[in-house]
């Protein structure tokens, strides 16, 4: 909806906008939905009035209209509330009709701007489920905008994570999620553990080990594109889940450390736990079935392919 200062915009083969060529098509005119994140819905409009009406503003005869407007609540569930008023929707029923609004006049692009935030855990999961549905019965290419890793990572063929208006990663979710590119990526992808450190030790296959004070250390592989150099100030992530975590003495291994636990928070599905390990304040997954007090002992384990080693020049 903005004018961009400078680059260019594709749609497929059209171009909307090139600033070298002074081209610039209208965002009404470029075939392109869009799906706010507060829906924009007419309370005093029908739903009928709010899905058909792009077209009623784009001259379409009222009988088509009315056809593509019914067929289209039809696909998102909503056939038989045609005639009811926008007003007296629940907040899953708005999400549905700024949906088919945004279908009804078969964009080649869709754009979502965070539009399940506003609604509740058990259905913002249902609406990610038939999102997808619909998008691969439907074919219509989606962007999708969100903060959420789980929703990025569940609806998305290719994630492009940004960072203060510039790409910081692309690539599948899987890809992403195994080998993040930087500190940031990795944050965004839920891996609650970063610690600053030194690089102590550089091993063949892009291992390092991580000096993090204390006497403790961490090997890690190395994500960052130039190479790691001795003493070089670095950050080391790694996910909560991936801290195995003993209730007796385990015979000395690489990055394994005793610790103390600090915090637990239950959490239904499991319990997350902080543990102090030296000055280190680690976050832990666990089991609901075999629950650690607070102030108990503990080793910690975490596997040197799931820590990730960035320069510290890199990982903001």
């Amino acid at each position: 909806l903005e004018v961009p200062t400078a680059g260019r915009i594709t749609v497929g083969d059209r171009v909307v906008f090139d600033d070298a060529s002074n081209i610039f098509v209208e965002p009404e005119r470029r075939n392109i939905g869009m799906v706010f994140q507060s829906y924009a819905i007419w309370p005093h409009m029908t739903v009928g009035g709010n899905v058909g009406f792009p077209l009623t503003i784009a001259g379409v005869p009222k009988n088509e209209v009315q056809e593509r407007t019914r067929t289209v609540l039809e696909l998102v569930g909503l056939g038989d509330l045609q005639r009811r008023s926008a007003a007296d929707l629940s907040g899953g029923q708005q999400q549905r009709v700024a949906l088919a609004r945004a279908l009804v006049h078969e964009p080649s692009v869709v754009v979502f701007d965070e539009p399940l935030s506003n609604l509740d855990a058990n259905l913002r999961e249902r609406m990610r489920a038939e999102l997808q549905l619909l998008q691969a019965r439907l074919g219509f290419t989606a962007i999708f905008v969100t903060h959420d890793q789980k929703e990025a990572l569940s609806l998305s063929d290719h994630i492009v994570i940004m960072n203060k208006g510039l790409i910081e990663q692309t690539g599948s979710p899987q890809e992403i999620f195994t080998n993040p590119a930087t500190a940031f990526a990795a944050r965004f992808l839920g891996y609650s553990n970063v610690f600053p450190g030194r690089v102590a030790a550089i091993g063949g296959a892009g291992v390092v080990e991580i000096d993090l004070g204390d006497g403790l250390r961490l090997s890690a592989l190395w994500r960052s594109p130039q190479p790691p150099r001795n003493t070089e100030e670095s950050t080391v992530v790694f996910r909560a889940d991936r801290v195995m975590v003993y209730l007796t003495s385990q015979q000395s291994a690489e990055n394994m450390f005793a610790g103390e636990v600090e915090t637990t928070a239950f959490l239904g599905t499991g319990i997350d736990y902080t543990i102090k390990a030296g000055k280190l304040e680690i976050q832990a997954e666990g089991s609901v079935d075999h629950p650690l007090a607070r102030g108990q002992a503990v080793n910690l384990h975490i596997p040197a392919d799931h820590c990730h080693a960035f320069s510290a020049t890199t990982a903001a």
